[in-house]
């Protein structure tokens, strides 16, 4: 939480700043699993023909899309 001086500074709670860092790498090192599930999921898929694989590279396209993004924000 921030808080604001007399001042009108805006000063952290360099202990829950530090909590709030963890939680974001732990969301990120969860992105970087699901990323690598994915890209597990796309070799797989890569041997597959038909209408069914076509709709899983375009959802394995779109899905590492938005990871990284993700991450990019982290």
């Amino acid at each position: 939480m921030a808080y604001v001086d007399q001042n009108g500074l805006i000063m952290i709670d360099e202990v829950e700043a530090a909590e709030d860092i963890k939680k974001l790498n732990a969301a990120k090192d969860s992105l970087m699993e699901a990323l690598e599930i994915i890209n597990n999921i796309a070799s797989i898929n890569s041997t597959f023909k038909g209408d069914a694989a076509n709709t899983i590279d375009i959802t394995v396209t779109e899905l590492i899309k938005k990871i990284n993004g993700q991450k990019a924000a982290i």
